[in-house]
């Protein structure tokens, strides 16, 4: 394993050195590895960072008509499995044409409950806002506030069966729709 690591240190050190980038060439990481544990902001150092040749064969190889169909049918049937449950809503009630949702955001009335419960059944959900800044003031943005207290956001990533997303509905109108039962 030594070697091997070796060897592609030595591969990256000569794909740096042929783009003239003096990190990567000297023996370093290139700007992105090096800044990658940052946020979501747009970082400069990303700029000149070239896609990989595996990531660009896989963006060619990739079927991107069916992650489009995909993930629009799982938004679809998470809206309709999930939308006549009292205490919650699909934030958005259509998908509208030429959308390619990431997630499928849901207003949970009761989130302060059911959330806990929601993750000790392994329901695969983020919660928006979920850690705010201690002092974070109401009334500079109350929706983010508001949907840090109702926001989840289910997936509809294309891997997704049609089971799996009738077993993520099934939980979740078990544990929202209880009412605290």
């Amino acid at each position: 394993l030594e070697g091997a690591s070796a060897a592609w240190r030595m591969v990256k050190g000569l794909r740096g050195a042929d783009r003239g980038d003096a990190d990567i060439s000297a023996g370093g990481i290139n700007p992105g590895q090096r800044e990658s544990g940052g946020g979501g902001e747009f970082d400069v150092a990303w700029v000149d960072v070239a896609i990989t040749g595996f990531s660009a064969l896989v963006r060619r190889l990739v079927s991107h008509r069916r992650i489009v169909s995909r993930r629009r049918r799982n938004f679809e049937l998470l809206r309709a499995g999930l939308s006549d449950i009292p205490g919650c809503r699909p934030i958005f009630s259509e998908l509208p044409a030429g959308t390619v949702p990431y997630d499928f955001p849901l207003w949970i009335d009761d989130l302060d409950r059911c959330f806990p419960l929601l993750e000790d059944a392994a329901v695969p959900m983020h919660r928006f806002g979920q850690f705010l800044w201690p002092d974070m003031d109401e009334s500079i943005c109350p929706t983010t506030m508001a949907m840090s207290h109702h926001g989840v956001q289910l997936p509809c990533h294309q891997s997704l069966t049609k089971a799996d997303i009738a077993s993520i509905v099934a939980r979740v109108r078990r544990i929202v729709g209880s009412n605290g039962a």
